[in-house]
């Protein structure tokens, strides 16, 4: 396994392994982590160590499936938490999300179960693995079912739901372990929702809308996302230290931005903060039962063009999410994590699409240097 050291660590009482501290969640909590004085060290495990890296953290290019490597890493390091947020996109195959997400997991706890040093750890889980239904009422951690192996969801989202409950499985008085069940994540940076819904604007899609557009979503900002973890992690550590009365660990918790609204009202507020204007009544609204017609013909071209090897971004099973829709409560977090949205969502939307709209300046900037060479 591969050892790339930085600069000087932050002076704490506690070594932190954050694996997947390479992705985008993963970095901001990587970033979080080296400027809160609790942790001594923050060392990261990733396939993917030349990405996202911030001066302090010690980074390791290794495979959480790999027993011994991982084993070897928990000797070296010697964390007493671990946040695992690692897991491929939800478009890699099959093979690829039961690697990381089952089996990789599964390896994990079995040498942080069997690790002196380990005593919490926190999963990055996400609103994929749960079972959604039509009637888009509030889900709380005690109505929200898991996918099994036979439900009908895609391999991402029954491999997100297994992992879970293996971390809920392998809590015990020597690991604590809790998981937190996130939806689309977005900020200044991200590769999905703020991108693609620029994308969408700058092909002249912000004044389609498919569907009623009544159904609520849930969507998280980073800092948000960030700040349950650093809380979920804090609260597993003071019930080892100081008996605290709340035992969090064993337990799911929703995190999202305390705002759900339907999905094209978030949208309308990306383009709007994008310099959109488009006005209500310039709006096409496509019925639903179309769009999937549309959708199904889309998915099977695609299949027989690319023999399955391939994903369309207009597809059935994204136009059967956006008419579920997702609706979580996170009083449970608020209660037992001392949770609170941190960043308010107009606040994060503004943020992000700056952002992106600053990297996309620089992309054209490199290009038209490229191109006068």
């Amino acid at each position: 396994m591969e050892t790339l050291e930085t600069d000087d660590l932050v002076k704490g009482d506690a070594p932190v392994l954050v694996v997947g501290g390479c992705g985008f969640l993963g970095s901001h909590l990587v970033l979080a982590l080296l400027h809160s004085p609790s942790y001594s060290s923050v060392s990261i495990i990733s396939r993917t160590i030349q990405n996202n890296r911030h001066a302090g953290a010690l980074y390791y290019a290794g495979d959480i499936t790999k027993e011994n490597d991982v084993r070897s890493l928990l000797d070296r390091i010697r964390p007493r938490v671990i946040f695992h947020a690692a897991s491929p996109s939800p478009n890699a195959n099959k093979k690829s999300q039961n690697h990381t997400n089952i089996v990789g997991t599964e390896v994990l706890l079995k040498c942080a179960a069997e690790s002196p040093f380990v005593h919490a750890l926190v999963y990055t889980s996400c609103d994929e693995a749960i079972e959604i239904d039509l009637s888009n009422h509030l889900l709380t951690e005690e109505t929200a079912k898991l996918h099994t192996k036979k439900s009908n969801a895609t391999p991402y989202q029954k491999s997100k739901a297994l992992a879970e409950q293996a971390v809920i499985n392998a809590n015990s008085w020597s690991l604590r372990t809790l998981c937190l069940r996130l939806p689309p994540i977005y900020g200044g940076g991200d590769l999905q929702v703020i991108p693609s819904l620029l994308e969408m604007m700058n092909q002249g899609k912000s004044t389609l809308q498919i569907g009623p557009n009544k159904k609520l979503f849930e969507h998280v900002y980073i800092d948000n996302a960030v700040h349950a973890h650093l809380l979920a992690a804090k609260v597993l550590l003071l019930s080892l230290d100081e008996g605290f009365s709340i035992r969090v660990d064993g337990e799911t918790f929703f995190i999202t931005d305390g705002c759900p609204m339907p999905w094209y009202d978030f949208a309308r507020k990306v383009w709007y903060a994008a310099g959109d204007r488009t006005e209500p009544e310039w709006t096409r609204v496509v019925p639903m039962h179309l769009a999937l017609a549309t959708a199904s013909v889309n998915d099977w071209v695609s299949w027989t063009v690319t023999l399955g090897r391939r994903r369309q971004r207009f597809t059935s099973e994204g136009m059967a999410r956006l008419g579920r829709g997702t609706h979580f409560s996170i009083e449970k977090a608020r209660e037992w994590l001392g949770y609170e949205p941190l960043v308010p969502v107009e606040e994060g939307i503004r943020r992000a699409v700056e952002k992106a709209l600053e990297g996309a300046d620089e992309d054209r900037l490199v290009l038209r240097r490229k191109m006068a060479s």
